[in-house]
């Protein structure tokens, strides 16, 4: 179990990384999405990758707020509602998910 845990923990932090790494591409390629007004062109676009990582990023989180690192997924929860107007919110907003992912997947032997 803790392997499935750790093999799910793995795919929220390489969507940081991608995040603090290129928040301009980032920014760009889901700025493009949201403007596209034909959802069929919206979807070949890359809008069904960004959807289905999002979605799946989000029902982690809420998974996590069972666990005994709940405090951390609440915090990523809160970190998802702030409003990214500029590139900077953007970048630290991704920091600051990237840390606090790193953090539970280093803290799961100390508090399981």
């Amino acid at each position: 179990m803790k392997t499935l845990y750790y093999l799910m923990g793995i795919l929220p932090i390489f969507i940081e990384c991608a995040k603090v790494f290129a928040p301009k591409k980032i920014v760009k390629e889901i700025e493009g999405v949201k403007a596209e007004k034909d959802t069929e062109k919206m979807l070949k676009n890359g809008g069904c990758f960004w959807i289905a990582v999002q979605l799946y990023y989000m029902i982690w989180s809420i998974a996590g707020l069972v666990t005994a690192q709940w405090p951390v997924f609440l915090l990523l929860i809160v970190l998802s509602l702030i409003p990214k107007k500029n590139i900077g919110v953007f970048w630290l907003n991704a920091l600051f998910s990237l840390l606090a992912l790193i953090f539970i997947l280093l803290t799961i032997p100390i508090t399981h």
